[in-house]
Order: structure tokens, then sequence, then C-alpha cells
């Protein structure tokens, strides 16, 4: 679904995958598979370079035989894939000039005001920088990343976690219900549910989609903490030197969230005196926050208040009594989200 609404936001509806009506074997499931594949690999080879990982562990054998022809495969179906799209859209764009248009002067594609309808995309605004195919492959690749990765296991954490704590469920259920009044929620309203802004909040905290990041020091400089030995005296970065953080740890802090940190209670951000500042960044922050925080947190708001409306309560499905990381460029379930979803006292 992630990857439906990432790729129309990113190449209009004409190009968006459509893998939820696909047939299994088709173009954009080969693409998912690969994708997965592909970028579990990555982060392991990162890992392993960084040296997170002892050089004769167990997955440094398991890389050896990663790096190997499946690896390269799913790299070659990921671009392969990413090309066939760019170069239609590259197609499209230069017959753009030559539409025809009707007898009363309209172009096609046009409203009667002689303005275009198709919805502004982003891809759009790239390709007025530049028309390199290659260039293109690599920034629509890394954008469908974030587009996609990010708020799919959001949402898959989210419901892993509902599955387990039905009186969240509950609560959130009841403000989605008493707010909408089985009418189809609407954007303003969207952003007033409080029960499901708190809900995201603590599974961006437990499970914060991007769990690694880094940062190069563009000149010398220092971090307020960190140095001395209680931590707590400033830090100094040379000019190109490389900051790794680790936002899955920090969102674990007991200085930051208290005794109960490592504890899933979405009511914990209903108290006000909780400003966790920089100890809190999902989306990161500053100059270089996510271009995307408002999309995905709307989405994801958007699709939480659709099941609540649909369904009336969740059960899990699965052996596993705890949720267990797996953390690639993601920051997922280990054993998958199965859940089941029921209408009143059936099994949808």
């Amino acid at each position: 679904m992630t990857l439906d609404s990432a790729s129309e936001t990113l190449l209009g509806r004409g190009l968006s995958f459509c893998s939820l009506l696909d047939p299994p074997g088709s173009k954009s499931l080969r693409f998912l598979d690969a994708f997965d594949y592909a970028t579990e690999v990555v982060h392991m080879r990162h890992a392993l370079n960084r040296g997170y990982t002892k050089p004769y562990s167990i997955a440094s054998r398991l890389w050896q035989r990663w790096k190997g022809d499946r690896f390269e495969e799913s790299c070659k179906t990921v671009h392969a894939v990413m090309e066939d799209v760019v170069s239609e859209y590259l197609r499209s764009h230069y017959r753009k000039p030559f539409e025809k248009e009707d007898a009363d002067g309209h172009k096609e594609g046009a409203d009667e005001s002689g303005s275009e309808t198709q919805k502004h995309v982003l891809i759009d605004a790239m390709a007025e920088s530049t028309l390199d195919p290659t260039e293109l492959r690599y920034e629509v690749l890394n954008v469908l990343i974030a587009g996609r990765d990010t708020t799919g296991a959001l949402l898959s954490n989210v419901f892993f976690m509902l599955a387990r704590h039905p009186d969240v469920w509950d609560r959130v259920r009841a403000e989605v219900e008493e707010t909408f009044e089985g009418r189809l929620p609407d954007f303003e309203s969207l952003h007033n549910l409080k029960q499901i802004r708190y809900l995201l909040n603590e599974s961006l905290r437990l499970f914060p989609p991007l769990p690694l990041n880094m940062r190069v020091a563009n000149s010398n400089t220092t971090l307020p903490r960190g140095g001395g030995p209680e931590g707590k005296d400033p830090v100094f970065i040379k000019e190109g030197q490389q900051v790794n953080y680790h936002v899955y740890a920090l969102h674990r802090s007991k200085e930051t969230f208290g005794p109960d940190a490592e504890d899933y209670r979405p009511d914990r951000w209903e108290n006000p005196e909780l400003r966790p500042g920089w100890g809190y960044i999902p989306f990161n922050g500053g100059a270089r926050v996510c271009l995307g925080q408002q999309l995905a947190l709307t989405q994801a708001t958007y699709v939480v208040a659709r099941m609540m409306q649909e369904f009336t309560s969740i059960t899990r499905r699965d052996k596993k009594e705890e949720w267990q990381e797996k953390i690639t460029l993601n920051t997922k379930s280990l054993h998958g989200t199965k859940v089941a979803l029921m209408k009143g006292d059936k099994k949808a």
C-alpha cells in the first residue's frame, strides 16, 4: 500500500506501481522482493564496514553468502524496473509540447478553464533540474525508499502493538467514532485526533523507522555533550569527521522518558511536561528534517482512522509474545505483523 501511495505521489497515477492489485510474479511484486532483500544486505554491509559486527561472527559469514548471486540479481531487478519507469516518464515528458488541442483549443487532459488537471508530482520538479535518465533513476529510488519503507514500517509496528493492547485500540477507536460519526475522515479533522497522535508518537519512539543515521562535519565544531568522565562535557568534531547516532537507543533513554522508557505506553504523551526535544527525532530535525514528515503522518493517521471505522477489534495471530527488532535500513518486526481484524464478533 505504501509503495503504491509513494509511487503515485512521486511519479503520478499513470506510473504508480498498483502493487495491491497485481498478481503474484508481477513486476511490482518482483520489485518489492528484490528491494527488500537488497536493502537488508546493504545494511549488513554497512555494519561490517563500520565494525559493528565482528569479522568472524555469524553475520559476517552470512554476508559472504549474501553478497553473491542473489544480491546482484536483486540489484539488477530494482534498477531494471526503475529504468523502465524513468524511460516511460521521459517519453511522456518529451511528448507534452506536441499534445493535441481539441476544437475549442483545449489541451488534452485540461479542464474547462484550459489549465492542466493532472496533479503535481515530484518527478516533474526533478525534471526541471535534470533529464539525465541515470540521475533521475537514482533520485526516484532514493525518495521511494523514504516514502515507502518508513511509512510501511510505522504502520506495521502500530498494528503489531495494537493487537497486544486492546485498551489502546478501544481508546483510539472511541475518539474516531466520536469525531467522524461514520463519515470519511477529512484532512482538517485528522490532525485533531489526539489519541492517534499519541499512538503514532509512541510507535515512532520505540520503533523509529530510521534506527541509525549519520552526519559529516563540514567544518571543525563541537557537540555540546558526550565528553568528559561523566559524558556531560563538549566533544570536539574535526572537519570531515563522521558522527553516527543511534536513534533506536536514544528513544529509550530513561533520562528523557522516565524509568518506563522501554514500555509501550501511548498515554505518556498526554503529559504536558514531556518535552523530549532532541531526545525524540524520528524524522531528524533542523535544516535536514525529513521533507515527507507531514505526508507520512497524515497517511498513517488516515489509515489507522479508516481501520478503526471498519473494524471493531484486533487480535494477534502469531506465536511470539514480545516484539523483536529487525533492524535494517528500517526498524521492523522480526516476525512480521500477523493480526486478525474483527467486525462485531466475526473475523474479517
